[in-house]
Order: C-alpha cells, then sequence, then structure tokens
C-alpha cells in the first residue's frame, strides 16, 4: 500500500511538472503573474521585450518537461524494481531543477506586483519528499521481504 501512495506522490509531480512545462511551452505571450509584475499588456511591449520575456519561459518548459519524463521513468522502474538509487535521484534532480525557477519566482513576488505560482511548486516538491520517503520505506521493506 505504501508503494501506491509512493507512485501518486511521484506520477502527480510528473504530471504538474509537464502541465507547468506544456504552458511554458506553447504560451504565445507572457503569464497573468508577468502582467501583473511589468503592469502592461502583451501588446504594449517591444518585440526584443517579447523575445526576453519568452525565451526563458521556454528554457524553463524544457526543465520541466525533462523532469516530468524523468520521474515518470525513474519511477516505473522503481516500481518494477526496487533500486536504491532512483529514489535518490529522483529527490536529488527534483531538488535542483525547481531551485532557481523558486528563487526567480520570489524575485518577482517580492519586488514587483506580480502573484507567481510559487504555491504549486512549493506543493510538487512537498510531494516529492513524502514520495521519497515513502519509495525509501518501501524499498527497505521489499528488501526486508516485509512487504
Amino acid at each position: 500500500m505504501i508503494h501506491v501512495f509512493a507512485n501518486l506522490c511521484k506520477y502527480a509531480t510528473a504530471v504538474i511538472s509537464l502541465l507547468f512545462g506544456i504552458v511554458y511551452l506553447s504560451k504565445p505571450s507572457f503569464l497573468g503573474y508577468h502582467k501583473q509584475a511589468v503592469q502592461r499588456n502583451w501588446e504594449e511591449l517591444d518585440q526584443q521585450v517579447q523575445t526576453l520575456i519568452l525565451a526563458p519561459m521556454r528554457a524553463l518548459s524544457g526543465a520541466a518537461l525533462t523532469y516530468g519524463f524523468l520521474v515518470i521513468v525513474l519511477q516505473y522502474q522503481f516500481s518494477s524494481s526496487v533500486q536504491n538509487w532512483i529514489p535518490v535521484t529522483i529527490l536529488v534532480s527534483g531538488g535542483i531543477i525547481p531551485s532557481a525557477p523558486l528563487y526567480a519566482m520570489f524575485l518577482v513576488k517580492i519586488k514587483t506586483a506580480g502573484k507567481p505560482p510559487v504555491t504549486v511548486v512549493l506543493f510538487t516538491v512537498l510531494l516529492l519528499v513524502i514520495g521519497y520517503l515513502l519509495n525509501t520505506y518501501a524499498g527497505e521493506a521489499h528488501i526486508g521481504g516485509a512487504e
């Protein structure tokens, strides 16, 4: 049963990351919190400024999509055959990838009127940690023969 909850946490993390990546990749203009931060409509910005806003969004989308797929593949592998390096790999990569965007979001939140989705990212990190703890426990139970 612990394994099921670990899977739910990890796959939810992956889905949120994939959705985040898809939105940031496919959006033709900035998001609502960007508008709040710059206090202008998209059409009011020069094309160069629009490009400077979209470029980091596209780069971040690549990281989010990669991480989402990484979690799905590794969690599926862990479910098939318990390998203790997998939960650590998911945790470390899941700690590194959102750290720069979180820092950027906190800067936007502190220095502008923008309200970036900090809570969603923090919730995803929380799911990641819970999934790690459950995976670790499930892995130990599997090795000890208790599961």
